[in-house]
């Protein structure tokens, strides 16, 4: 293993040492490459350092934010108008939205901040987060 492979091991493992979720490339026969999470049995991860660094990475952590109102607009587009409370099984049906609020056809809630919005809904038609997905 080279100097460079060897500080990248050492930045893998003190990840995980640091409870970050480690991730190792993994094919099957007939399949494509893929990335997977790296189990954890009996708190000892199952490490392969087969000379090759490259099979084993730091999981990338997404970190979700508000939409912005044009955002939101394209959401919309992609999306429809009907999202899902992540807490109990109801659709809401947004009427209308502004630059600070969403208003809903809803029982309990009328309008919703974006910030309420990707904190308690998601879309209906894929699960998917009423935010905009960043990785760090």
């Amino acid at each position: 293993m080279t100097k460079e492979e060897t500080k990248k091991a050492i930045e893998v493992m003190q990840a995980y040492v640091d409870g970050k979720q480690i991730q190792s490339l993994v094919s099957s026969v007939g399949e494509k490459e893929e990335w997977k999470d790296l189990n954890d049995t009996n708190n000892t991860p199952q490490w392969y350092w087969d000379g090759n660094i490259n099979e084993y990475r730091i999981k990338s952590e997404k970190r979700v934010r508000p939409y912005t109102f044009e955002e939101m607009c394209e959401a919309v587009k992609e999306h429809g108008i009907v999202v899902k409370n992540k807490s109990i099984e109801t659709c809401w049906t947004i009427t209308s939205f502004t630059e600070n609020i969403i208003t809903f056809n809803a029982l309990y809630c009328d309008t919703l901040t974006y910030e309420k919005l990707l904190e308690c809904l998601v879309w209906l038609d894929d699960n998917s987060p009423c935010g905009i997905i960043e990785e760090e």
